[in-house]
């Protein structure tokens, strides 16, 4: 048996994003099937944003567009697609060009704020500070293991 004296909800702390990295491959055709239909094909084609470039191969820069960018400085459509996707996952929903023009969005990685001034020897320092306190916490569980105590 237990007492509920209450029930609150409470929040996730909003995240906060230094940049946010994604690409955008235009289709020709808008909304049309076909511009649908070839959108799939490349979704199907695709894993990370790197595969994009494979798919703009041959046609004009003007494609595909990829970036880093602070989230201030990302169109408000782009950015609140990008805001519904996680890291390799793919949208349809926008166009340009007065609708001639479908948008193949793609978000590659957002950085968080709290990661944004890190950098690398910070991280190897970290990794083998911890690396070093695993191997002395196994080191003295060892001898705690081995020792032989006697009260005399």
């Amino acid at each position: 048996m237990f007492q509920l004296r209450g029930i609150e909800e409470t929040g996730a702390p909003a995240r906060e994003y230094s940049e946010i990295e994604y690409a955008a491959y235009y289709i020709a055709g808008g909304r049309s099937e076909a511009a649908l239909a070839e959108a799939a094909k490349v979704r199907a084609r695709v894993d990370t944003c790197n595969d994009l470039y494979g798919i703009a191969q041959g046609q004009p820069e003007e494609v595909l567009e990829r970036g880093t960018k602070a989230p201030g400085d990302i169109p408000q459509d782009i950015a609140i697609e990008l805001s519904k996707l996680d890291p390799g996952e793919s949208s349809t929903a926008l166009t340009r060009s007065n609708g001639e023009t479908l948008v193949f969005l793609m978000l590659c990685k957002r950085t968080a704020a709290a990661n944004a001034e890190v950098d690398r020897e910070t991280v190897v320092s970290s990794l083998r500070q911890r690396q070093l306190q695993g191997y002395s916490e196994q080191l003295l569980e060892n001898l705690r293991a081995n020792a032989r105590i006697i009260r005399q």
